[in-house]
């Protein structure tokens, strides 16, 4: 017996059918992205790109940043909060992204606008 081979859209790379999701909408029962690619469009990085762009259109504000600014972010401040250090882990919840200065008051979503913040010194920090 062969193994089925598909090529990943996403990644490029050919990996065994068994490596793809099933999807009973799609001729052959299979998706076309391989499930660790799926699993990487779920990052915080982009979470927080599609959060930011849905804020934006709200606010009627240009979104200035992309998603590679955005994963460069996470990389550069290593789960930790800009003002008081504190891990991820150790505040036992998800950083917030902080618009330094507030859209409120003219911020813009740039980023160099945007720093990753505890939700603590977030919300203590005000608008």
């Amino acid at each position: 017996m062969t193994t089925k081979i598909r090529k990943c859209r996403l990644c490029g790379d050919k990996k065994p059918i068994e490596l793809f999701e099933i999807d009973k909408r799609i001729k052959g029962g299979r998706t076309t992205r391989c499930k660790a690619c799926k699993a990487g469009l779920n990052d915080k990085a982009r979470t927080l790109y599609a959060s930011l762009k849905h804020r934006a259109k709200q606010d009627e504000q240009p979104l200035e940043v992309t998603l590679k600014e955005l994963q460069a972010l996470f990389t550069a401040f290593d789960g930790r909060c800009i003002y008081c250090g504190i891990t991820e882990q150790e505040a036992g919840r998800s950083h917030h992204a902080d618009h330094v200065i507030p859209t409120s008051d003219g911020g813009r979503h740039h980023i160099s606008n945007i720093v990753l913040a505890c939700a603590s010194c977030n919300a203590s920090k005000g608008s």
